[in-house]
């Protein structure tokens, strides 16, 4: 199963010991998303999405090149595919919209982002990961302001 590292507000961030076992036990892939000030008016959203780190170094290099702390929350995962191509494209995070280019978007500002661990029971398009296709096909965004 994928792992997910989720880091509430407050909470020290993760060691790299820990990023670095993650990777080790789900090397197909690994991003993160975290929260950021939704009022700072530079952004178009509240969580910012980082993905595609198919090594561990690309991954750290990152996390090190963002602002990223303690009063962020942050959620990481570390994928083992079940559907899909192992791609960057693939890893997770994913925004949650029908757009296939966006859910493939290595960055990405959006309003919600969704990780998952497990298999959904569906059939996704070639190429997709179950994830995206259940995100394109039934948990759009437009759907959920409705």
């Amino acid at each position: 199963m994928c792992i997910i590292v989720v880091k509430p507000q407050g909470v020290k961030l993760p060691d790299e010991k820990l990023l670095r076992a993650c990777f080790e036990n789900n090397k197909d892939g690994a991003g993160y998303m975290y929260s950021v000030d939704p009022i700072d008016k530079n952004k178009d959203g509240a969580v910012i999405i980082r993905k595609g780190f198919m090594t561990i170094q690309a991954l750290l290099n990152s996390l090190a090149a963002t602002n990223i702390t303690a009063d962020n929350v942050i959620v990481y995962h570390f994928r083992i595919a079940t559907h899909g191509d192992i791609t960057p494209e693939n890893t997770h995070p994913f925004s949650i919209e029908t757009s296939i280019k966006s859910l493939k978007s290595l960055k990405v500002v959006t309003d919600m982002g969704l990780v998952h661990n497990g298999i959904l029971p569906i059939k996704p398009r070639y190429g997709l990961s179950d994830t995206q296709e259940f995100i394109a096909s039934f948990l759009s965004l437009e759907e959920i302001k409705k």
